[in-house]
């Protein structure tokens, strides 16, 4: 059994903003017919997409049309194509796959659904499918079974995401109604990512804004519009003058508190503001990507928010900031960066498994062409990237795969700087003795980020 530990408490305090939730419209047609015609461009090669749906649900199979596939199934699959996304789910053997299939029966949603569904959850081998079948499962219509199985979920899956997931399906599905589920789990429950999840269910409305207390020398919380962060302000801090703000981003724990006081020597040091924003898995299951491609909030749009209602309270220099991430935090670095390339001062991405690539034929965040659904960033300048110093720290003893990821980037951005003539400011460092731990990244990154300071 897990036991209990003492969970968070948010700061009480005024609203400062109102949520500003943005709106995608999409032509389904004209994206359909862009897709189709598209050559992909770059070293690999892209197949033009088919608009059917079978055959869409196969072209996720391939990595050059992957995302440019699930997001046109995004929007056309309907409850008429059930039956063929519920045979690919069950036979289909990628797991990156898998867990998208799982999130389009989730999107549309029928009682049929969750037969397949729940299988998935309780029977499943791979945790991140396990993880996407119950945010699915939340979605995918209420029943006690449904109920019954992402309870038990909740309480006694192994996989710290599938327990979150379970949670957050769980309040997705009934509400207020979850509270005595999330207090029951919360009584056993020891993973602080996994109390923090529960905690904040129980007590945060999620369509609130609150302040944060300002006191030098301590961490406070915050909201906006219903999305958590932690902020440190320094004891040192005036309000007469103009503090540098480093924003840090957990990894899929979701850790807020310790990823602020990891900077709190740095903070007191260079009279850093420290923001460590909460992106729960509810809002923003895929955060490392932005959201991009989901029916819900982008994870760039709400930092950027976040940034501009602390800098109301606290005198920061909200113009440009320094940028830390690790695990799936530093995937949401590089993407970050790409993207709002002229915010960033110094950026470290840290034990990431997969970056963006300077890939023209493969839809933003996992390449550089624009996504019908984030057409607010275009163009997206891969050079604007190179340029801006990022630090990419990996541990020696963190998984190969991480590594290779890693050394893939570093060469395709060092291949992409030579052949477009542009500076390159991009650095690989390896940790020795190093594991997959913010704690054994930061001084390799800290000392990268505050160089000449």
């Amino acid at each position: 059994m897990r036991k209990s530990a003492a969970g968070y408490h948010p700061e009480t305090s005024r609203s400062v903003d109102s949520a500003v939730r943005p709106v995608w419209a999409l032509c389904v047609l004209l994206v359909v017919s862009a897709l189709a015609a598209d050559n992909a461009r770059g070293d690999n090669a892209a197949a033009a997409l088919d608009p059917d749906i079978s055959a869409l649900v196969q072209q996720m199979r391939s990595v050059t049309v992957r995302e440019d596939a699930y997001a046109v199934l995004s929007d056309l699959v309907t409850v008429d194509d059930l039956d063929v996304l519920h045979r690919a789910l069950q036979e289909e053997t990628q797991t990156t796959v898998r867990w998208r299939l799982a999130r389009l029966i989730g999107h549309v949603g029928s009682r049929r659904s969750q037969d397949v569904l729940r299988t998935v959850l309780l029977h499943d081998d791979a945790k991140g499918v396990r993880a996407q079948a119950a945010w699915a499962l939340g979605r995918a219509g209420k029943s006690r079974a449904a109920i019954a199985d992402l309870n038990h979920a909740m309480q006694s899956d192994p996989e710290v995401c599938v327990r979150k997931g379970a949670a957050e399906a769980l309040r997705t599905m009934l509400g207020p109604d979850a509270v005595p589920l999330f207090e029951s789990a919360l009584a056993f429950e020891e993973e602080p990512g996994v109390r923090l999840t529960l905690q904040w269910f129980l007590d945060v409305d999620f369509q609130k804004t609150r302040a944060p207390e300002v006191v030098p020398g301590q961490a406070t919380y915050g909201s906006y519009a219903g999305t958590l962060y932690v902020l440190y302000v320094p004891t040192a801090y005036r309000r007469t003058r103009k503090a540098k703000l480093l924003v840090s981003v957990h990894g899929t724990d979701g850790t807020p508190e310790a990823y602020a006081d990891l900077w709190r020597a740095d903070a007191e040091r260079f009279g850093l503001v420290v923001l460590a924003p909460f992106f729960d898995a509810t809002t923003f299951p895929n955060y490392d990507l932005l959201n991009i491609g989901l029916d819900t909030l982008r994870s760039d749009r709400r930092l950027l928010d976040i940034i501009r209602a602390v800098a109301r309270r606290v005198n920061i220099d909200r113009s440009r900031f320094w940028l830390f991430g690790h695990s799936k935090g530093g995937q949401f670095v590089t993407r970050f960066v790409l993207a709002h390339p002229d915010r960033i001062a110094r950026a470290a991405a840290c034990g990431s498994g997969n970056y963006v690539m300077p890939n023209p034929g493969t839809l933003f965040p996992v390449g550089t062409k624009p996504h019908p659904f984030a057409l607010d960033l275009t163009p997206l300048d891969f050079a604007r990237l190179v340029e801006i110093p990022l630090a990419v720290v990996v541990g020696d003893r963190d998984l190969d795969r991480r590594k290779d990821a890693a050394h893939s980037f570093i060469q395709a951005v060092r291949a992409y700087a030579e052949r477009h003539r542009v500076p390159c400011n991009v650095e690989f460092f390896s940790v020795h003795e190093g594991g997959h731990s913010g704690t054994s990244n930061y001084p390799t990154a800290s000392m990268f980020l505050f160089e000449g300071m």
